[in-house]
């Protein structure tokens, strides 16, 4: 069983461009934070102001940060088109 870093939801401002958002992880090695051994993070979906949605804006592995404390992931922030299926 995996004794991971619980993080807080995320909440994105309402402002349209590239965001990075935590992603959950676990370390092959384990990670040390606030002197406490953990397996990894558990990070929960950020939470999208409305009229907004998260779009994948990386491909091939662009985008990441495995140094940040959690990793990140980068993502585009956009206004939902309400026309469109």
């Amino acid at each position: 069983m995996s004794k991971l870093f619980k993080v807080q939801p995320q909440v994105l401002k309402p402002k349209a461009g590239k965001v990075y958002i935590n992603m959950s992880y676990t370390y092959n090695g384990g990670t040390v934070i606030g002197g406490v051994w953990y397996d990894g993070y558990e990070c929960p979906p950020p939470i999208v102001p409305d009229g907004y949605e998260l779009t994948d804006y990386m491909g091939g592995g662009w985008g990441f940060d495995f140094n940040s404390k959690p990793p990140t992931a980068m993502q585009l922030l956009s206004k939902r088109n309400y026309l469109q299926n």
